[in-house]
């Protein structure tokens, strides 16, 4: 059984080496453990799925490179089996064009506060599709009402 904090007796968080408030190392300890090995391997198999997981593990190896991503994605599983041993619930599987088009979301929201901060405004050349929209609203509405946490 994973231990109350998952992520860090697994040695999947970062450490913060801080002496006078100036951070002299954040990499991530490297501790002989078994989870974290298991949650590791099931990254990389992740990463190569079609899944949120696998679409989250090649956004950070584009970003970060892969051992960074790899340990990235393990965290992520060892969060979501820690929820779903803690709380007692079923997995719930998000669709993965649901997951991209919150990815575009986020993004486009991101762009226009960056935009707005340097006295531009985006003009949108194609309009967003509303089903689209419709579909992920009655998504979340579901999640939220069973109280799934993301």
């Amino acid at each position: 059984m994973l231990k109350p904090s998952a992520p860090g007796s697994a040695s999947l968080c970062p450490g913060s080496k801080i002496s006078g408030g100036k951070v002299l190392d954040s990499r991530t300890r490297q501790v002989v453990n078994r989870v974290a090995d298991a949650l590791r391997l099931a990254a990389q198999s992740a990463g190569r799925t079609q899944t949120c997981l696998g679409i989250f593990y090649r956004r950070k190896q584009a970003h970060l490179g892969a051992p960074k991503a790899t340990t990235a994605t393990a965290r992520k599983l060892a969060c979501l089996i820690y929820h779903l041993l803690k709380y007692k619930q079923p997995y719930q599987k998000l669709d993965p064009a649901i997951y991209q088009l919150r990815l575009q979301k986020s993004t486009l929201a991101k762009l226009q506060t960056q935009a707005a901060t340097l006295g531009y405004k985006l003009v949108p050349t194609a309009p967003f599709p509303s089903n689209a929209l419709f579909t992920f609203s009655k998504f979340l509405g579901s999640c939220t009402s069973q109280g799934v946490a993301e």
